[in-house]
């Protein structure tokens, strides 16, 4: 009887040796995990943000190794700063195709199209306070009853 404890409790001290083994292995695990890493977060970080993006398909693209190299925590900030001002920029451009002046069909653009392009926005802008006064005069003589918005913003012009 006494040799099956023994023989228990060689087993128990065997199991309790793998089992801190496989503890401090699981431990160095989540300590690299979490470490934080040269650009700011932790690998965990990292994983936990690409998952709200499980949903979605997304090509691969690599960075270049020499970005890589540089990148640390002060260098993500400035990228993360940026990007706002970046998205509103983004946002103001335009497809080619939604190009206000594509219905002008024009074959090629040059310098000399755009100096005359100019002079007649110039032209334009001159005549228009002639335009809001004979239409200011017109809307008083008919005793127009609405009121109506003739002021267009210079700077737009």
């Amino acid at each position: 009887m006494e040799t099956a404890r023994q023989g228990v409790a060689a087993d128990f001290e065997q199991e309790a040796k793998r089992l801190d083994v496989a503890r401090e292995q699981i431990s160095q695990y989540v300590n690299l995990l979490h470490r934080k890493q040269p650009w700011g977060w932790s690998l965990y970080e990292g994983i936990t943000a690409l998952e709200q993006f499980r949903d979605r398909v997304v090509q691969p693209k690599s960075m270049p190794e020499q970005v890589l190299k540089e990148l640390d925590a002060q260098r993500w900030q400035q990228w993360q700063d940026w990007l706002p001002a970046f998205q509103s920029i983004a946002q103001m451009i335009i497809h080619p195709a939604d190009n206000p002046l594509a219905t002008l069909q024009l074959p090629a653009y040059t310098a000399a199209l755009q100096d005359e392009m100019e002079a007649s926005i110039k032209k334009l802008a001159g005549l228009l306070p002639a335009y809001q006064q004979t239409l200011h005069s017109a809307a008083s003589a008919l005793q127009f009853p609405l009121r109506y918005q003739t002021k267009i913003p210079s700077n737009n012009l």
